[in-house]
C-alpha cells in the first residue's frame, strides 16, 4: 500500500470491507477482506469476516478454517457465534457445543453433546436421488414422514424454518428423546417455548436418515386449523433440507431430493445466487416495484406473494389496500395489511401485479448486520419448481413441464 500500511492496519479499507458487507454485497466484500491479508488473515476481525462470508456461502468448512488460523488471539462475541455456528453446520456436535455453552445457550449444548460426535441428518443406503410427494399441496405442501420406525404423521415442508420440528404430542408417540427447553423465534417475530430432541430415524418415501436434532413444541396449538383434513405432526426445515440439493416442485406435487457433492470452493459469481444468513436463513436479491430487495426466501408462509414492514413499503411506493389479513408460518398467524404491488420480482421471475402484506416491523430486516427487506412466501413460490442448489448456491424458479409460456411472469393471485 502506497502509504505503508499493513492491510489489516488499513482503516480505509476496513470500512471499505464493512459497508460492502452491510450493503449485502458479500462477493466484493471477499474479494476485499482478501486484499488486506490474503487467504491466510492474521488478525481476528478479518479472520472473523471471512469466516462469516464463507458460512454466507454454506462452507463450514472454511469458515472454521479462517478462525482456527489466529491462533490463540481472543474472538469477539460475534466471532464465538460464528465459530460455533460453523462447528455446527459441519457436523462436529461436540465441538459445537462447548462453544455455545461459552455463548449462555445450556440446553442447546447439551443438545448437540448427546449426538457424541455422530453426523446429524446421515443418510441410510446407497441411493443418490429421491422423489417424495406431496399428500397436500395448498395452504403449504406437505409431505408424510415416518418417525423412528413408528409414528406416522404429515410434515409441512418449510424454508424458513431451522431444524425438524415435531408437535410435542406427536414425539411422545414416537418416543423422541427430550431435552431441555429454549426460547424459539418464528414468523412475525412471534416466540414460544421450544424444546430441544432427538430421534434416531425419520423417513420420508425411500428417504431415510438417521440421528436428527429436532425442536419439540405445541403445533396443534400454533396451526390450529391450519388444515381441515391433514393434522401438521412436524415441520421439515433448512438444515434438513441443506443437505441435498432440492427441487420443490409445485405443478408436480413433489418434493425432490439429490445427494450434494460437498463443493468447498467459492461459489461463482451469478446473478441467480442465495445465501444463508444467520443460522438458517436462505436470502436472495430480487425487487418490489423494481426497487432491489434482499429476500428470505420462506415457503412456510401462505396466503401472499410477500411480506415487507410498513417502511418498506412505503419506500418503494405501495399502500395498504384495506382491512386487516393474516399469514400463516411455523409459529402461528402473523397479522398483517394487505397491500398489491405493481410487481414482485426474484430474478427473472416477476409476479404483476402482486398480492403482499405489510407489518409494523420485520424481525430480520437488521439481525444480520446488512438489510433483509422482506419475506418471499409461498403465494409467489407456487407456481413454479423451486431449485435450490446447496452446492453452488444457486436458487432458481423455472415453470410446470406443460406450462412453458410461464416461464417469466405470473399473475398475483
Amino acid at each position: 500500500m502506497a502509504d505503508g500500511r499493513s492491510g489489516a492496519d488499513d482503516p480505509r479499507a476496513r470500512k471499505r470491507a464493512e459497508e460492502l458487507l452491510m450493503g449485502a454485497r458479500f462477493d466484493d466484500a471477499r474479494r476485499e477482506l482478501l486484499a488486506l491479508e490474503g487467504e491466510h488473515p492474521a488478525s481476528a476481525g478479518v479472520a472473523t469476516r471471512l469466516a462469516e462470508l464463507a458460512l454466507l456461502d454454506n462452507r463450514p468448512e472454511a469458515a472454521i478454517g479462517y478462525l482456527d488460523g489466529i491462533g490463540s488471539q481472543p474472538l469477539s462475541p460475534h466471532g464465538r457465534w460464528v465459530q460455533a455456528q460453523s462447528l455446527r453446520r459441519a457436523g462436529r456436535s461436540a465441538a459445537a457445543a462447548d462453544w455455545f455453552r461459552r455463548l449462555g445457550r445450556p440446553e442447546f449444548a447439551a443438545a448437540l453433546e448427546a449426538f457424541d460426535n455422530r453426523p446429524p441428518y446421515r443418510v441410510l443406503g446407497t441411493a443418490s436421488r429421491w422423489s417424495i410427494p406431496f399428500v397436500a399441496s395448498e395452504p403449504l405442501p406437505l409431505v408424510s414422514a415416518v418417525v423412528n420406525g413408528s409414528a406416522q404423521g404429515s410434515f409441512l415442508v418449510d424454508t424458513g424454518a431451522g431444524d425438524v420440528l415435531l408437535d410435542e404430542a406427536f414425539a411422545r408417540n414416537a418416543g423422541v428423546v427430550l431435552g431441555g427447553r429454549e426460547t424459539g423465534q418464528f414468523a412475525g417475530g412471534r416466540h414460544g417455548s421450544v424444546r430441544h430432541g432427538r430421534a434416531d430415524t425419520l423417513q420420508m418415501g425411500e428417504l431415510e436418515l438417521a440421528d436428527l436434532p429436532l425442536e419439540v413444541l405445541d403445533l396443534s396449538t400454533q396451526l390450529a386449523g391450519f388444515y381441515q383434513s391433514h393434522e401438521v405432526a412436524g415441520i421439515i426445515g433448512l438444515e434438513l433440507l441443506s443437505r441435498f440439493n432440492v427441487v420443490l416442485d409445485y405443478p408436480g406435487g413433489a418434493l425432490h431430493l439429490q445427494r450434494r457433492k460437498r463443493a468447498t470452493e467459492v461459489p461463482g459469481e451469478d446473478d441467480r445466487r442465495f445465501w444463508i444468513a444467520g443460522d438458517h436463513y436462505p436470502v436472495a436479491w430480487g425487487r418490489l416495484n423494481d426497487r432491489p430487495l434482499l429476500w428470505f426466501l420462506d415457503t412456510g408462509m401462505s396466503g401472499y406473494d410477500c411480506l415487507v414492514s410498513s417502511q418498506v413499503a412505503t419506500a418503494v411506493g405501495v399502500r395498504p389496500s384495506g382491512g386487516t389479513g393474516h399469514g400463516y408460518g411455523g409459529g402461528g398467524p402473523v397479522e398483517t395489511a394487505p397491500f398489491i404491488a405493481d410487481s414482485v420480482c426474484l430474478g427473472p421471475v416477476c409476479a404483476r401485479p402482486a398480492r403482499g402484506v405489510m407489518a409494523a416491523g420485520f424481525p430480520l430486516a437488521r439481525r444480520f448486520g446488512f438489510h433483509v427487506g422482506g419475506l418471499l412466501a409461498h403465494g409467489f413460490i407456487r407456481h413454479y419448481r423451486l431449485s435450490l442448489d446447496f452446492d453452488a448456491m444457486t436458487v432458481a424458479m423455472t415453470p410446470s413441464e406443460d406450462d412453458p409460456e410461464n416461464a417469466g411472469e405470473h399473475r398475483g393471485q
